[in-house]
């Protein structure tokens, strides 16, 4: 048998994902040329619209958790654990439920209208 000839099975797997990177890279090329052309004005727009109407409560929603979180530890400091009988992971739990209804109870008049 001549060695020459035989690939090591590294070398073998190499090649296979090399071929398998090129077959991917066909695929995404296929798929973009189907794309229709977005108009940069268009586009603009929309990420304006984007940045005026979603990001500013998506900003206040990271807001509110952060202060909800840094409450929430100071008042464990304080002894809020010790007074409800919080023990384990109870305490843990408390933060993100009080995080929701936090976020519903700002949500839900919204949906009312």
């Amino acid at each position: 048998m001549d060695d020459g000839a035989r690939q090591t099975p590294a070398r073998d797997r190499t090649e296979f994902e090399s071929e398998k990177n090129k077959n991917t890279l066909e695929k995404i090329t296929d798929v973009d040329s189907t794309l229709p052309e977005i108009d940069s004005a268009l586009d603009r727009a929309i990420t304006r619209k984007f940045d005026t109407h979603l990001l500013p409560w998506l900003f206040g929603l990271w807001l509110l958790a952060f202060i909800d979180r840094s409450n929430i530890g100071n008042a464990r400091i304080d002894g809020l654990a010790k007074d409800l009988e919080l023990t384990g992971n109870k305490f843990n739990i408390v933060g993100p439920l009080a995080l929701l209804a936090c976020i519903i109870g700002l949500l839900y008049p919204i949906y009312l209208d």
